[in-house]
C-alpha cells in the first residue's frame, strides 16, 4: 500500500485559509447583529444557513485531506490486530488456568489454617479444664486469654512470582453491580438505602424521552424536566 503524502503546515494553511476567512467574517457578523424585527430575523435565518453550508464545505475539505491518512492508519492497525488478538487470547487462557489453581490453593490453605486453629482452640479448652480440675483457675484463665488473643485472620497461599520475569501473580476479587429493577432502585434511593449518585449511570436518552412524554416542566420521580428552546434552520 502506497504511503500517503504528509502535508506541511504551509500547505495545510493554504487549504484552510479560505474557510478561516469566511468563518471569521461570519463570526464578526453574528457579534454585530441585532435581531429586532422581521427583516433582521430573516437576515439571521440566512446567516445561519450560510454558516451551515460553510461548515459542510469545511468538513468536506478536511475529510478529503484526512481520508488517505485514516486509510493508511487503518491498514497499519489491520496488520497488528491479529497479533494483539492472539496475545490477548493467550493471556486470557493462561489467566483462567492460573486463576483456577490459585483460587483452589487459597481455599486449601485457608481450610488447613482453620482446621489447625480449631484444633488449637480445642486443646486450649482441654488444658484449661485440666487446670481447673487441679485447682489452678489462674492458669486456666491465662490459657483461655492466650487462645482468644491468637489472630483469626484468613491465611492465603503465598503470592507467586514469575520464574523469569519476576512479575507477581495473585487473585483480585471484583464486585459487579447491575440494575435489575429500576423502580426498586429509585424507591431505595428515595428511602435513603442507596446513594443518589447511582443514577449517574442511567441513560440520558431515556430521561430525555421521559421528559418529552411528560411534556410539563418541573420535577417528577426525581427527574428535573425543562423545555429547551432554540432556533433551528433547515
Amino acid at each position: 500500500m502506497a504511503e500517503p503524502k504528509i502535508l506541511t503546515a504551509a500547505v495545510l494553511t493554504t487549504h484552510a485559509l479560505p474557510f478561516t476567512t469566511n468563518a471569521n467574517n461570519l463570526m464578526q457578523q453574528a457579534e454585530r447583529a441585532q435581531v429586532v424585527d422581521i427583516e433582521s430575523f430573516e437576515r439571521a435565518v440566512d446567516h445561519i444557513k450560510i454558516c451551515g453550508s460553510q461548515h459542510t464545505s469545511a468538513e468536506d475539505a478536511r475529510k478529503a485531506l484526512t481520508a488517505p491518512l485514516n486509510n493508511h492508519v487503518k491498514w497499519i492497525n489491520d496488520q497488528f490486530r491479529p497479533i494483539t488478538d492472539l496475545l490477548n487470547k493467550a493471556k486470557k487462557l493462561m489467566k483462567e488456568k492460573g486463576g483456577k489453581w490459585k483460587s483452589e490453593e487459597d481455599a486449601r490453605v485457608a481450610a488447613k489454617e482453620k482446621q489447625q486453629r480449631e484444633a488449637a482452640e480445642e486443646q486450649a479448652i482441654k488444658d484449661a479444664e485440666e487446670a481447673i480440675e487441679s485447682g489452678d483457675s489462674d492458669k486456666a484463665d491465662a490459657i483461655i486469654d492466650a487462645a482468644a488473643a491468637t489472630p483469626k485472620g484468613e491465611t492465603k497461599a503465598p503470592t507467586g512470582r514469575g520464574e523469569w520475569t519476576g512479575a507477581s501473580g495473585s487473585i483480585r476479587k471484583t464486585w459487579v453491580g447491575e440494575v435489575h429493577d429500576v423502580q426498586q432502585v429509585c424507591d431505595a434511593i428515595g428511602r435513603g438505602f442507596l446513594p443518589g449518585s447511582i443514577v449517574k449511570e442511567f441513560s440520558k436518552k431515556s430521561m430525555n424521552e421521559f421528559a418529552k412524554l411528560t411534556g410539563v416542566e418541573g420535577k417528577k420521580f426525581g427527574i428535573r424536566i425543562t423545555e429547551k428552546k432554540e432556533m433551528t434552520v433547515k
